[in-house]
């Protein structure tokens, strides 16, 4: 009965500045699509 957990990680890399814009973009289509983001790691 154990349930698989499967996980991924990408990276992305943007301009200098547009960090904040490239944020929102992620955000606004995974709400589109549903998609269930654990957490962003912003450097």
């Amino acid at each position: 009965m154990s349930e698989e957990i499967k996980s991924h990680l990408f990276a992305i890399r943007t301009t200098g500045g547009q960090e904040k814009v490239v944020m929102r973009l992620l955000e606004a289509k995974a709400n589109a699509n549903q998609i269930n983001i654990q957490s962003v790691f912003w450097v």
